[in-house]
């Protein structure tokens, strides 16, 4: 018997996952790691600032509450920046914060659980774009 399947290329990037739950942070970053991106991971907000302004990311992928700085606000000054700006995915396990438009910047919106496959298939075309 033959056996049919279609293999996706490999993503190359690296991403930053802002979340404050560890355990999400590294399924996560798992996953994303094994479609071939380098993942880096912060805890809060400000953390994440200060990453963006060192590094250069393909993507950010953040969740809508965080402590101190919000995924809503660190989005804001990603934008207010000299620097060049990478695609944002933003996730929540809170559906009431869920804005009611994409805000500037802002790729796709996910309420947590999501569906893996239209994740990844997100962050493909998060990164495809970041690259345009």
């Amino acid at each position: 018997m033959a056996y049919s399947y279609t293999v996706k290329p490999q993503l190359n990037g690296r991403v930053l996952i802002v979340d404050d739950d560890a355990a999400f942070r590294e399924v996560l970053g798992l996953a994303l790691e094994e479609t071939g991106l380098t993942v880096d991971q912060a805890t809060t907000g400000d953390e994440a600032s200060r990453m963006i302004s060192a590094g250069k990311y393909s993507l950010v992928i953040t969740d809508l509450q965080l402590p101190k700085v919000d995924g809503l606000t660190l989005v804001k000054q990603m934008h207010q920046s000299d620097s060049p700006t990478p695609p944002v995915i933003l996730i929540t396990g809170n559906s009431h914060w869920l804005p009611d438009e994409d805000p500037p910047g802002v790729h796709a919106v996910f309420a947590k659980p999501f569906n893996a496959s239209k994740f990844l298939t997100s962050v493909r075309e998060a990164i495809s774009k970041s690259r345009d």
